[in-house]
C-alpha cells in the first residue's frame, strides 16, 4: 500500500517515495499549512514530502537505527519529531530533525531502554511520548514523558508533581498527542483507559518551557532565532506572524523584562 491524501480539488493524490529508490508506505503527520508531509518508506525508513520540491528521506541519528516510528511535524513543517528504533528490537531514541542543523538526538529516560516521541506542538517547544524499561517482553511499566528543551525528557507524573499534583507515574502510561500549544496531552493506560492533561500555560519568557525565567531562556531563543538550535528557527516566532525576524527578538526581549 502507498501514502495518500486526499483533497477536493484533486481527490485521491498518492504521495510519491524516493526518485529511484522505495515508496511511501505511510503518512502519520502533516504540517498546519497542509504543505509538508512526513512518514515511513517501505523499507521502514522516515521521509517527508514537501508540495514544492517533492520527497526526501529524513536521515536517522546514526548507522545504529533502521526503523522509526510516531513522526510528526511543526505547523509550517521546517521540523520533524520522531522515534529512531534501533537494530536491536525495542530499542528506541527521540530525535528530531530541521534543515539548519540536520537530525539530533534528545535526551530519553535514564536507566530506560526505550523511549519515544509520538507528537510535537506546532512550534516544537513541547514534546510527548513514552518510555518503557526493556527491550523485549516482559517490557516493564511503560510511563508517559513529556520532552522540553530546558528540562529534556521527563515522566509527565513528574511534570504534575512541579505543580503540586502527587500522582504515581503508573497513573500515566502512553501519551498519544499534544495540544499546538503545549498545554493539553491526551493519553492512555494506567490511571484510566484513556485521560487528558490540561496543564498551565509557561511564562510568556520562559522560552525553553522548564518552568523557570532566567538567562538560559535568552540564551536558547537566540540559537533557535540564529540556526543553531535543536528547535527550527520558527520556533522562536514570538510575535505569530509567520516570519522570524527582528520583530520577534523585540517581543522577547519585551516578555523577558
Amino acid at each position: 500500500f502507498s501514502g495518500a491524501y486526499w483533497t477536493s480539488e484533486a481527490g485521491v493524490v498518492v504521495v510519491a517515495g524516493i526518485p529511484g529508490g522505495a515508496t511511501s508506505r505511510v503518512i502519520s503527520g502533516m504540517s498546519g499549512d497542509g504543505r509538508t508531509m512526513v512518514g515511513i518508506l517501505n523499507g521502514s525508513a522516515p521521509f517527508a514530502w514537501r508540495a514544492d520540491s517533492g520527497s526526501f528521506l529524513v536521515p536517522f541519528p546514526s548507522a545504529a537505527y533502521t526503523d522509526t516510528h510516531g513522526l510528526s511535524v511543526t505547523s509550517n513543517g521546517d521540523a520533524i519529531f520522531a522515534t529512531a528504533i534501533g537494530r536491536m528490537p525495542g530499542i528506541g531514541v527521540p530525535m528530531t530533525w530541521n534543515p539548519d542543523t540536520g537530525t539530533s538526538t534528545l535526551p530519553g529516560i535514564a536507566g530506560q531502554n526505550s523511549t519515544g516521541l509520538d507528537a510535537a506542538t506546532a512550534d516544537g517547544r513541547v514534546g510527548v511520548g513514552s518510555t518503557i524499561a526493556n527491550s523485549t517482553p516482559p517490557y516493564g511499566e511503560a510511563g508517559a514523558v513529556v520532552f522540553t528543551l530546558g528540562s529534556g525528557t521527563r515522566y509527565l507524573a513528574d511534570v504534575l508533581a512541579d505543580y503540586g499534583i502527587s500522582r504515581p507515574r503508573t497513573d500515566f502510561r502512553y501519551s498519544i498527542d499534544v495540544s499546538h500549544d503545549g498545554r493539553v496531552i491526551v493519553g492512555q493506560g494506567g490511571i484510566y483507559p484513556y485521560w487528558v492533561v490540561i496543564l498551565p500555560s509557561p511564562a510568556p519568557a520562559d522560552f525553553n518551557v522548564d518552568g523557570t525565567v532566567d538567562m538560559v531562556d535568552l540564551m536558547d531563543f537566540i540559537d533557535c532565532f540564529t540556526g543553531n538550535s535543536v528547535l527550527p528557527v520558527s520556533s522562536a516566532d514570538m510575535d505569530g506572524d509567520g516570519a522570524v525576524d527582528c520583530f520577534d527578538f523585540d517581543e522577547f526581549v519585551r516578555r523577558f523584562e
